[in-house]
């Protein structure tokens, strides 16, 4: 039922990644991409969840989306992302 709606925004997306993502946010979107909640994500990166909010406010904002699903989107757009790598992070919770 989603299918549809993700190839839309895959096949429509112009979002291109800024250079100017700070780590923690790309920390933050990878981990979000990978489908882990906010305090799961807090729990990842050792920081409250409030915290992990406004790193992915700020991630929206320059990537020019509103929501977790264009903002995964827009990373699986750009597989040279240059996201740090937190498979260790992600494997816990699958």
């Amino acid at each position: 039922m989603i299918a549809p709606t993700v190839q839309r925004l895959v096949r429509d997306t112009t979002v291109a990644l800024p250079d100017h993502l700070t780590a923690r946010e790309r920390h933050a979107l990878a981990l979000v991409a990978a489908g882990l909640s906010n305090p799961e994500i807090a729990d990842r990166m050792g920081v409250a969840t409030c915290t992990v909010r406004k790193h992915l406010e700020h991630a929206y904002r320059k990537l020019g989306v509103g929501n977790r699903l264009a903002a995964a989107t827009a990373l699986t757009a750009w597989p040279d992302a240059h996201l740090e790598d937190h498979s260790a992070d992600v494997e816990r919770f699958a």
